[in-house]
């Protein structure tokens, strides 16, 4: 049998860019994707350069419709043709190698017809390709022999070949291949920019201003003036070679380097290291600053031929597109002006509100209410009352019918404007009511009739307000006492569930739920968040889709859901973006997207979380002062109190960004793993799969296929780390299993799993996955399928488990039985009726970093076409945390006593694996970590409490892979077949953990005995050293000691990857691959009594010289074969022959993976091959198919034998 290997859908570093019509080429590794614009679709994905890095997409020529392109990379390039009708590209020619690395290239027409290209090389050379001759004609050294940082082509004339060549000198040097050559044979330039004090990353050159721009690792653009002698056209090589230049400016927009600019008719474009994209004007003003990309670089950028737009490719993998409109190439800043409200010298404004974007209040220290329209610049006098004079709190109705204000004397007024009465024609009616004998705290509006209202000693009153004929009916319907603290009043509220609840958040930062009671017209606090938006208050409470969202000046927003007991469960918790503190509101728009108001230093901010990006920046001083935001359509108005005046901005709010491909991560990813499959409507399969990276985030991602073309949409990016992301563990749920619902009813596949996440500062967190695919046939599952579930959790290992614990070979009193769950693979077979568990938990619990240990069987969902995601936190600790005191409880405080300590590697014993009752819903999980100890944490997913549970120093180096196994526990089976034992401590099964370390041993340690004292001495819903412990009284336990039973020292160095699991019969194979380049393979024995546990290695081979580079990934598949990867980017298939006891490991079969730096990778089967996820910077899928003979599975069994 053989194996091959094929890319499936790869995605990374967008590295180069090409706009044609509505047409836009991005290079991704070796491919070219075609999409179209402005309305982004996918067209074509087309491998151009194997083994390679595009770098660079230029028209040579164009022929009708037909435009030739050469795509280049590296010392490759090759021509395609692109049909700019179909959207379509095609190769012309094979792939063309050159000596040296490729900056530039540039397409020649001479008078003879001959194609040609001239190529800028590395270290300063040209050369000149003759394309259907296929050789070079002629090359061309520069006196200036260095290696270059950039190239750039000024002209392309037959005659008049111009190069601006950045060199490592910190000078662009100016030169042509057509100059006279000197007693060296080489070309002396004729020209040379100097001034950067960094490497020149790009050069470019505008000819019709004749001028040049250069940018640098010194975080600088300098932008020169070309003047030529006497000359109005085209400048020939002679005015070339005596061409002078003057230094225009130079610039600094960027926060770090920059990578690359392009000279437009009217600005100029650059893009950096800071992810940024800035616009600028020729007089040296940043005009734009487009920030939409994550984590670090936009790599490449191209400008369409009109110069309407510019498109950037970012390290995040996304493609965006940002609209050059005239006023944004202008600069067109919004228009600030103050009202003349017409007040006497000693009257200044107080207080101003928005009914809509044209008309605005204003309440005056002598209390008179101005109602002034913008359209018609006309003042209206509401009312004037002293009583209302030097405070005044006001509000208004989501309606702008009712206006409301209290003041210092308890007294709330109501002005109200029915249909056929208007505040503007002094036709409305006033009513008032006395809510108390001091000053009313705050008004706030909980509907259009309904109104809260705040008074002294924390006392909240709750208004319903309707209207007679010319009257006002104010009547207060419920009242209740805030709980006690510094600024005991209302500054936000909402009425929930259908009007029983209210969520009521004050000025401390703290959030109320109140159950309203019709029968006392009171308010019972049921829930308390206290303090959760900090200690400068919770500014918004809102409700959208039946979940409740609050805003506070800590730069947070939460999301929480009600439980099936009324009650607030926080969901999560998200930050916005760095230095964006003051959160004031949240909207939720049509597309689906989420606009962050608030203050951002002395800017009134409006920031788009689908974009990325602030949509509107107003200068107004910040946000201690009376304000008010209202926006329609495109049109926008902001106004506020400053110097005692009311200035009013009008701005016009248009988007422009278009995201042509999305984003994944916006660093490098750590791990990367596979959670389930299902099939679509025309056969394809769809592919869940969980991502950590970098940048401290978790994405889960949907890859499917739209018009055959596969795609990868991220449904959700989970935060609450705060360091980076280093491994995943992916398992299923104990609560539920996977259960096709009937198909008549069109309800979905139903997949729930647990992801475990470890990373920086001994960070680890447990989330609730729910799957639903929207095709109910041939879905597979991850953790059930035939290759087995991950590295330990084989499919021969599952089948032998099977047949060994079988109902005839437990005795009761042994093994409780266990709940009926079937826990299969997930093959439909027809109609298959069942009734879906519900996912939920009863106990609160908490973590640290604000984020939820959530009660409810909610979750946060997102949809595409084929397959609904949705998740929930359970929970999360550090380490450095266990028996704290945890002071706020959906939360543990930061402590930062051990910063330097990482989780490298986490596996995780299932409940499945452990097989009887009493740890039904516990999971085992052993930690690598960096401070040299491997950790053993159990996980109650009932109680949602995470306990250390031992450690141990072993290793005494850095820990930096982990990984278990289930073995029978033959002698309990025989006993248990004799009916010679009674009693529930013997175990069927012995649990074993490998451990790898940076000495390059690996460790075998059996935890049976560990794990059955925890059991026995903790319960399911209380441990003494539970992260979420309430009770400090509790006296601590010392954490139990473990030992390994067997090391194995394998490797000179660190040991990056690490597989075992099940070979064949009781024997067991280890592959390991390490920092020293070589590949270990073992054959182990393992046999266990009811006491201890017995490893033997029994044959072993190695390959010293496996890769080029460390090797990072190692995985067992088929009988025979192992797959590794390696920083070199080679992904390789081993076969395995075993003589005696030597394993010989042959190479058959080697691919270019275009994911660099990688990281790790994962392996599940389909229906008839097996499916590889390389992850690293960038990401890609291959087919693993096998073809031939495949090996008789008895005669190896055989085998095996006779070598043991």
């Amino acid at each position: 049998m053989k194996m091959s290997l094929s890319t499936v859908y790869h995605t990374g570093p967008v590295t180069a860019l090409y706009c044609h019509g509505n047409s836009v080429l991005s290079g991704i590794g070796s491919q070219v994707h075609v999409y179209c614009i402005p309305h982004p679709e996918l067209h074509q994905s087309v491998e151009i350069l194997p083994a390679r890095v595009i770098h660079g997409i230029k028209q040579v020529f164009e022929d009708g419709l037909s435009v030739k392109l050469c795509v280049y990379g590296q010392k490759c390039l090759r021509l395609v043709d692109f049909d700019s009708v179909t959207m379509t590209i095609k190769p012309l020619d094979d792939v063309l190698e050159f000596s040296d690395w490729i900056w530039d290239v540039t397409w020649i027409q001479d008078s003879s017809t001959k194609r040609m290209l001239c190529l800028a090389l590395g270290h300063n050379v040209i050369i000149t390709y003759d394309i259907d001759q296929q050789c070079i004609t002629s090359s061309v050294h520069c006196q200036e022999k260095c290696i270059l940082y950039c190239a750039k082509f000024l002209t392309s004339q037959p005659d008049c070949v111009i190069l601006a060549a950045g060199t490592v000198f910190n000078q662009v040097v100016i030169w042509s291949a057509q100059s006279t050559l000197s007693s060296t044979g080489r070309v002396e330039p004729f020209h040379r920019l100097t001034g950067h004090q960094g490497v020149i990353f790009s050069v470019d050159y505008d000819p019709k201003s004749r001028l040049i721009c250069s940018v640098s690792d010194d975080r600088s653009i300098r932008l020169y003036s070309v003047v030529f002698d006497g000359t109005a056209g085209k400048p020939s090589l002679r005015d070339w070679e005596k061409m002078n230049t003057t230094l225009l400016h130079v610039l600094y927009g960027h926060s770090a380097r920059v990578w690359d600019v392009r000279l437009l008719s009217s600005s100029f474009v650059s893009i950096g290291e800071d992810s940024t994209c800035c616009i600028w004007s020729y007089e040296g003003r940043v005009l734009k600053k487009f920030k939409g990309h994550k984590g670090k670089s936009i790599w490449s950028m191209c400008v369409d031929k009109g110069e309407n737009y510019v498109i950037t490719g970012g390290g995040d993998n996304s493609v965006r597109m940002w609209k050059l409109q005239q006023q944004t190439m202008e600069n067109k800043e919004s228009v600030t002006r103050s009202l003349d409200l017409r007040l006497v010298p000693e009257d200044f404004p107080r207080n101003t509100m928005l009914l809509d974007i044209e008309r605005i209040l204003t309440i005056t220290n002598m209390g008179k209410l101005i109602l002034y329209n913008q359209a018609t610049d006309r003042c209206t006098n509401l009312m004037s009352d002293e009583l209302f004079g030097s405070y005044t709190v006001m509000s208004v109705s989501p309606n702008s019918r009712y206006i409301a204000v209290g003041n210092i004397h308890g007294t709330l007024r109501i002005l109200h404007a029915t249909e056929s009465f208007q505040f503007e024609t002094g036709q409305y009616l006033i009513s008032d009511v006395k809510v108390c004998k001091g000053k009313l705290f705050s008004v706030v509006w909980l509907g259009e009739d309904k109104l809260l209202t705040t008074a002294s000693q924390g006392i909240v009153n709750v208004w319903e307000i309707s209207h007679h004929d010319n009257s006002i009916d104010i009547k207060m319907t419920f009242t209740f006492v805030l709980a006690p603290s510094k600024h005991r009043w209302v500054s936000t509220a909402k009425l929930a569930q259908e009007g029983s609840r209210i969520v009521v958040g004050d000025r401390t930062g703290s959030l109320f739920v109140y159950m309203l009671v019709d029968e006392s017209k009171t308010g019972e606090l049921i829930q308390t968040f206290p303090k959760i938006h900090g200690k400068a208050g919770v500014t918004y409470v809102c409700c959208h889709d039946n979940q409740v969202y609050s805003t506070g000046r800590d730069g947070m927003y939460r999301m929480f859901v009600w439980n099936e007991d009324n009650q607030l469960d926080l969901l999560h918790t998200n930050r916005v973006c760095k230095s964006f503190e003051w959160l004031e509101k949240l909207e939720f728009t049509e597309e689906e997207d989420i606009q962050i108001h608030g203050f951002y230093t002395n800017m009134f901010m409006i920031w788009s979380m689908r974009q990325n990006q602030k949509l509107l920046e107003i200068q107004c001083g910040g946000g201690h002062r009376a304000w008010d935001y209202c926006c329609h359509g495109n049109n926008a108005t902001f106004v506020y109190v400053k110097t005692r005046e009311v200035k009013v901005t009008n701005i016009e709010m248009r988007s422009n960004q278009v995201v042509v491909k999305k984003c994944l991560h916006g660093r490098e990813l750590c791990d990367a793993k596979h959670i389930c499959s299902g099939i679509d409507s025309s056969g394809r399969p769809v592919n869940v799969m969980v991502t950590c990276s970098e940048d401290t985030s978790v994405c889960l991602s949907v890859l499917h296929y739209e018009n055959s073309i596969p795609q990868l949409d991220v449904c959700h990016s989970l935060t609450g780390h705060i360091s980076t992301v280093r491994c995943l563990y992916v398992c299923s749920s104990s609560q539920s299993t996977n259960q096709i619902l009937d198909a008549e009813k069109e309800n979905p596949i139903v997949h729930r799993k647990l992801i475990f996440s470890g990373g920086g500062r001994a960070q680890l967190k447990v989330w609730g996955i729910e799957a639903r695919f929207s095709n109910t046939e041939n879905v597979r599952d991850h953790t059930s399928d035939t290759r087995g579930k991950t590295k330990s959790e084989t499919c021969d290992h599952d089948l032998a488990l099977t047949s060994e614990l079988s109902a005839e070979n437990i005795v009761p009193g042994i093994i409780e039985k266990l709940p009926h769950q079937d826990t299969g693979p997930l093959i439909a077979q027809g109609h298959i009726h069942s009734q879906l568990t519900s996912f939920k938990c009863k106990k609160t619990s908490g973590n640290e970093n604000n984020e939820p240990s959530v009660t409810c069987d909610k979750y946060e969902n997102s949809k595409c076409d084929k397959c609904t995601l949705n998740y929930l936190c359970l929970a999360g600790l550090q380490l450095s945390q266990i028996n704290r005191k945890c002071r706020k409880p959906w939360r543990q405080p930061v402590d930062n006593s051990d910063p330097e300590t990482r989780i490298l590697d986490l596996s995780v014993v299932t409940p499945k694996d452990l097989g009887h009752i009493k740890s039904w819903s516990l999971y085992f999980v052993s930690a690598a970590c960096s401070d040299g100890f491997l950790r053993l944490l159990a996980f109650d997913e009932v109680s949602r409490e995470i306990t250390i549970v031992a450690s141990s120093s072993y290793h005494d180096h850095c820990v930096l892979k982990t990984c278990h196994v289930i073995v029978p526990n033959n002698h309990v089976i025989k006993l248990c077949d004799k009916d010679h034992v009674t009693g529930s401590n013997h175990w069927p099964m012995r649990i074993v953990i490998l451990s790898a370390a940076t000495d390059g041993k690996v460790a075998f340690w059996d935890i049976t005995e560990t794990c059955k004292e925890f059991l026995s001495t903790n319960s399911s819903t209380t441990t003494s050293s539970s992260v979420n412990e309430k009770e400090s009284s509790k006296p601590e336990k010392k954490l139990r000691n473990i030992d390994p039973v067997f090391a194995l020292e394998l490797h000179q160095s660190g040991i990056n990857s690490l597989y075992f699991g099940k070979y064949s019969g009781d024997t067991y194979i280890l592959v390991t691959g390490g920092d020293d380049n070589a590949v270990h393979v073992s054959l182990v024995t393992m046999a266990s009594d009811d006491t201890c546990m017995k490893v033997k290695v029994i044959a072993k081979g190695k390959n010293t010289s496996a890769h080029s580079a460390q090797i990072t990934g190692a995985w067992f598949v088929s009988p025979d074969y192992v797959v590794t990867a390696s920083i070199d980017q080679r992904i390789s298939v081993w076969k395995l022959t075993v003589e005696n006891t030597e394993i010989q490991l042959m190479m058959t079969g080697c691919v270019f993976t275009s994911v660099s730096d990688v990281a790790n990778i994962d392996l599940w089967k389909e229906s008839d091959h097996y499916c590889l996820l390389v992850s690293g910077n960038g990401m890609e899928v291959f087919n693993l198919e096998t073809y031939g003979q495949s090996v008789d599975p008895v005669l190896t069994d055989i085998l095996t034998k006779i070598v043991t």
